[in-house]
């Protein structure tokens, strides 16, 4: 089993909708397990699951019907709701009931975000302190008890036909259900340098009161650690360590708190500093490059915990990034059914001419059946009926499902098309026996089935998500998909040409330099010289401008086809994206193929005497390589797309030797390989974005606008919790939880402004904005507004007060935000957070770090 890491995340246990275990038969994992965090969600999925839970009541062999492993937030609810279901449950604790909430420091404030998210259980709580928490929960399992054993650890369980074994310390049970609740965190996670075992480091606080005029060192800079440092200064002299140059793992609230006690001198940090060795004498420290030396009489090291993983592993639960030989075989087969599909009545004479042999050709002629259009035809008019159906099912639940709003019109002319469309097929079907007249032609039954796959999977994602930016992108797609990609080419215009609207170079090389031109169509009258210029306008500047304005995501989340499929069918599929330092890496491979595509098309063209689009293509490559050099300051990209020119200049001197063609070559390999087989084969185990991330020559240099455009998913980092939510279900492998604790606007050239960060975080903290300004640590803004004019809001004790702008005595422990002078001033700087220094006359305010 191969596993992948989620940036510094590790993968966890891979769910169904319901929370149960994509491998395992009702185990289900909640809490923040599940890969949702928060107690309020915890409270809120024990209660989901039990309404799951349907035992059967004929079996009698089984001790329980259901086993809650854990005690926290989530195993309790569902411990109550078992309990008022009637189910014969027991709930195993290692601990103690709430041990989660016992091991925080005392004193610690629990928050219950996101405010706005109602509790369905009975566990509802408010804002308070850990002991008052703990107080309150107490209270009401005493006045509703349930079949709890603590000090009971589980070590192992393993399922058996229709029932679980699960052993524990201090007994073996069976049950017919069991609902996973033990959180995601394992072991403290270590440093892994000498002394580290030392009596005087500890990897955890429990109670701050037990410390008094020491001299403590805390290694760390998320919220544990400022929490530790915040609690252990009140009593001791307290230095806080971090490796970074600022502050940004950590919640906005604690973030304040650090800073004021920084400015009031009760707290010390360090930045860029590293622990190196421990002694009992003292500690090595390298700060910014050079080892220091200093003494301390405590050292709580607080850099996270890791994961619970091998117990996951030792009971055979799937994780979300991994995938075995069922996989891989998976992947082989897509792959012969994409050959079969792609070489059909077309291509097994371009293959063999490659390399002047009738071989290869003999080896993957796969049409060899007679005519098996009756067979295609059968398969897709049942699809097609099935569709249809559940088309209008689903098209009449998303529209209860949102009420009456824009959408309504929308979906019914979704349904409208695929009606009109059945009736066609129909009316042919019992006509002719096959769906299509195109005399042979295999294209039209590829659309319609592709067509079909993105509309059913698009209503099923309209199903599944809230937030509107989702809704219009999916919608777009359907239609961009049924409309442009499917209507237009099919039933209008009978012309595969069409699809150059969409697909222009150097996806569509050929569409430049074919001399085809499809007997019957109403398009026949054009000379293939407009599909030419077409092509080089729309990729070169109509594209262009939209991505620039738009976003990446204009083309790849809105109407392109590729797009379409995977954020529809491999909508699923998203936590399997690989991620981390190396999978970013290859995709510089989409520049290798910009250049391998510039030159065979070139070098084809340059044959054909097709001088202006030599010009064009030659100029515009030039420019993509001198741009990203100067303005991007990126040499990797320059460099890919040069090792791609030589490489297909080589392959077509080599090719071209044995009568073949580099061209024909480019598009097997890009298009079928790259496109239709390994990127749609790969869905199902590692992400369904990876043509799009890895290979696509068009989206390598629109990607490139796309970060220098005006369009970015912006972060209030005051909001962000660090669980990860969005770089798990990022279809580019991004780490955007990294822009989000910055509170950096994310344009990285890979996002495809699909949105589903947005749509996933739990604290609603992303925002689409195509705006030219940026908001980022470091960044100043020259403000048009009266300085005079402020509001000092106090954050703390949130209320608002008004002071003069010479009241310094404040400033240090509010942020300033100014009011009045333009609209859009005023909107940039309530989107950031503000600095007013004492004395200022300029308008100019820095945003912190």
């Amino acid at each position: 089993m191969v596993k992948f890491t989620i940036g510094d995340k590790s993968p966890l246990p891979a769910l169904k909708k319901n929370f149960e275990s994509e491998n395992i038969k009702n185990l289900f994992v909640i809490g923040s397990l599940s890969g949702i965090p928060l107690i309020k969600n915890a409270i809120n999925q024990g209660k989901d699951v039990i309404d799951e839970i349907k035992p059967n009541s004929i079996k009698k062999e089984a001790d329980f019907d259901l086993i809650i492993v854990g005690g926290g937030p989530g195993g309790v609810t569902a411990a109550i709701e078992a309990k008022k279901k009637g189910l014969n449950y027991i709930l195993l604790e290692k601990g103690r009931l709430f041990e989660i909430v016992h091991q925080y420091p005392n004193k610690k404030p629990i928050y219950a975000e996101p405010h706005e998210l109602k509790v369905t259980g009975d566990l509802n709580f408010e804002d308070k302190p850990k002991e008052k928490l703990l107080e309150d929960l107490a209270k009401k399992i005493k006045k509703n008890p349930i079949n709890i054993i603590e000090n009971n650890p589980v070590s192992d369980i393993k399922k058996k036909g229709d029932l679980f074994f699960i052993k524990s310390k201090n007994k073996n049970y069976t049950s017919e259900f069991v609902i996973l609740s033990i959180g995601d965190l394992g072991s403290p996670r270590k440093l892994k340098i000498s002394g580290e075992d030392l009596d005087i480091v500890s990897h955890k606080l429990d109670n701050p009161d037990k410390y008094f005029d020491k001299k403590i060192l805390v290694v760390g800079g998320g919220n544990s650690a400022i929490e530790a440092a915040i609690a252990l200064s009140e009593k001791n002299k307290v230095i806080l360590s971090y490796r970074q140059d600022s502050f940004f793992r950590c919640t906005k609230k604690n973030k304040d708190l650090l800073q004021n006690m920084i400015a009031s001198k009760d707290v010390d940090i360090i930045l860029n500093s590293s622990l190196k060795n421990i002694k009992h004498t003292h500690v090595e420290i390298d700060i910014k490059g050079k080892v220091a030396k200093k003494d301390f009489d405590k050292i709580f090291i607080l850099i996270g915990f890791e994961p619970s993983l091998s117990f996951m592993e030792k009971i055979n639960i799937k994780l979300e990034k991994s995938y075995g030989l069922k996989d891989i075989f998976g992947f082989l087969i897509i792959g012969f059914i994409a050959l079969w599909v792609y070489t059909y009545n077309k291509g097994v004479t371009e293959i063999s001419n490659l390399f002047n042999s009738s071989l290869v050709g003999e080896i993957i002629n796969l049409n060899n059946i007679s005519n098996p259009f009756n067979i295609w035809s059968i398969v897709l008019f049942l699809i097609l009926i099935v569709n249809i159906i559940y088309i209008v099912y689903a098209g009449i639940k998303s529209i209860k499902k949102i009420g009456q709003k824009n959408y309504t019109i929308l979906i019914g002319l979704i349904i409208i098309i695929w009606i009109f469309s059945g009736v066609t097929f129909i009316y042919n079907y019992l006509r002719t026996g096959i769906l299509f007249n195109t005399g042979g032609a295999f294209w039209p039954y590829y659309t319609l089935l592709y067509s079909l796959i993105v509309t059913s999977f698009g209503f099923m994602s309209l199903l599944k998500y809230k937030k509107k930016y989702i809704w219009d992108r999916t919608l777009a797609l359907i239609y961009s998909q049924t409309i442009l990609l499917f209507l237009l080419p099919v039933f209008i215009f009978k012309d595969w040409r069409v699809f150059s609207l969409v697909y222009v170079w150097p996806l569509g090389p050929d569409a430049l330099t074919n001399t085809y031109v499809v007997e019957g169509s109403i398009l026949g009258f054009l000379s293939n010289g407009f599909f030419m210029w077409l092509g080089i306008i729309l990729s070169f500047v109509g594209f262009s401008i939209l991505v620039y304005y738009k976003g990446r995501g204009a083309v790849c989340s809105w109407f392109c086809g590729c797009g379409a499929l995977a954020e529809t069918l491999g909508d699923p599929f998203r936590k399997k994206t690989p991620q981390g330092k190396s999978a970013k890496w290859l995709e510089y491979s989409s520049y290798f193929l910009f250049g391998f595509a510039a030159i065979v098309t070139i070098l084809k063209a340059f044959r054909n005497t097709m001088l202006p689009v030599v010009f064009a293509i030659s100029f515009f490559t030039l420019f993509f390589m001198w741009f990203s050099y100067r303005k991007i300051k990126n040499n990797i990209i320059p460099i890919s797309i040069f090792i791609g020119l030589i490489f297909g200049y080589v392959l077509d001197i080599i090719i071209i030797k044995y009568g073949g063609s580099s061209f024909t070559l480019y598009k097997y390999f890009a298009d079928f390989t790259l496109a239709g087989w390994v990127a749609v084969a790969a869905y199902f185990f590692i992400g369904g974005r990876i043509w799009c991330r890895y290979f696509c020559p068009l989206i390598s240099y629109l990607g490139i606008i796309s970060s220098i455009g005006r369009f970015k998913i912006r972060p209030n980092p005051d909001k962000c919790i660090s669980c990860g939510l969005c770089t798990r279900n990022c279809h580019m492998g991004i780490d955007v939880m990294n822009y989000a604790q910055k509170g950096h606007d994310m344009k990285e050239p890979s996002c495809v402004g699909c949105g589903i960060c947005v749509e996933v975080c739990p604290m609603d903290l992303f925002n689409v904005v195509t705006d030219n300004k940026t908001i980022g640590p470091g960044t100043s803004y020259q403000i048009k507004a009266n300085p005079n004019k402020l509001k000092i809001i106090d954050f703390q004790k949130s209320s608002f007060e008004k002071n003069n702008i010479s009241n310094s005595s404040k400033l240090n422990k509010f942020q300033v935000l100014a009011m009045g002078g333009k609209p859009e001033a005023t909107k940039t700087l309530m989107a950031a957070r503000a600095k007013m220094i004492k004395g200022m006359k300029s308008k100019t305010l820095k945003v912190l770090k």
